[in-house]
């Protein structure tokens, strides 16, 4: 019983100057009070406690609805990427010969910043197996677009010694970074003495400030698929960018390239200085 009602049945029992049914009736009252008083009492607990299990079965479903949710948008993206995958599959298929990679290179580098907005620019590479030469097909956002690929002749900066050593593997996913006096005298080099010099000013520009470049590349026997950028690929791009890589016929460096490529290539190398090489041994390519 409630004490403050208990304390009043007590006062009434003890007042002398009530009556018999006075007292009956006031202590009737104050106990039917207190019935009343315990009937809200329970059904306020009773109603706390379903409310506490609505709030747990709520954040339960809602918490169910957040997973669920978050598996459907993973299904959404893996059907995405591999709609992308399949579109640049049929592309590399269709290929004849290997100027086409500038369309193939281009519509890869859409399909990457779909899954890294942050990405700088790609590049298909073919290595010459003999020369250990490379033909570099470059796509980005600064609308290049070139009819054939630049030529990078073997030279033994460590940074492409590096990529030989990953082409020779065949590295599934190889990473690279790019900085300081390294990236300096790379840069002098690629961007003076291969056809990378031919690219536009304000692109060599670009790419020579950044202070270091993060170099992700998937290889397989022609060369490999790779993506420079400024920040590291994320693992969703770079499994992307191995998956197009090994789409891509493992004989793509005997590809013939059009006469009319071959002789705008060659007159580039000629008013360069680009010159036949070799490609030496793996363990020199070590070095």
């Amino acid at each position: 019983m409630n004490k403050h009602l208990k304390r009043l049945i007590q006062i009434v029992q003890q007042d002398e100057n009530l009556t018999t049914d006075q007292r009956n009736i006031s202590i009737k009252s104050l106990k039917d009070a207190d019935k009343e008083i315990e009937t809200i009492a329970t059904k306020l607990a009773n109603a706390e406690k379903e409310k506490l299990t609505t709030d747990v079965l709520l954040k339960e479903t809602i918490a169910e609805l957040e997973q669920k949710r978050n598996i459907v948008e993973a299904q959404n993206r893996e059907l995405e990427i591999e709609a992308s995958l399949e579109r640049l599959r049929v592309r590399a298929i269709a290929m004849r010969t290997s100027t086409e990679l500038n369309e193939v290179i281009a519509l890869f580098y859409d399909e990457m910043k779909k899954v890294e907005p942050e990405l700088d620019r790609c590049f298909i590479m073919t290595f010459d197996p003999e020369a250990c030469d490379s033909v570099w097909w470059m796509a980005s956002g600064d609308s290049l677009n070139y009819s054939s690929g630049l030529k990078v002749q073997y030279h033994e900066h460590a940074p492409y010694l590096a990529f030989v050593n990953g082409w020779r593997e065949e590295n599934d996913k190889w990473r690279y970074t790019l900085e300081g006096t390294e990236k300096k005298d790379w840069d002098s080099f690629i961007f003076q003495q291969t056809e990378l010099q031919l690219l536009p000013e304000p692109v060599k520009q670009f790419m020579t400030q950044a202070p270091r470049a993060y170099w992700s590349c998937s290889f397989q026997k022609f060369g490999c698929v790779s993506s420079g950028s400024h920040t590291p690929l994320n693992d969703s791009a770079f499994d992307f960018a191995h998956s197009f890589c090994q789409s891509l016929p493992a004989d793509l460096h005997p590809f013939p390239r059009s006469s009319k490529s071959r002789s705008a290539s060659q007159r580039s190398r000629n008013s360069i200085g680009i010159g036949k090489s070799t490609c030496p041994d793996y363990g020199h390519a070590q070095k």
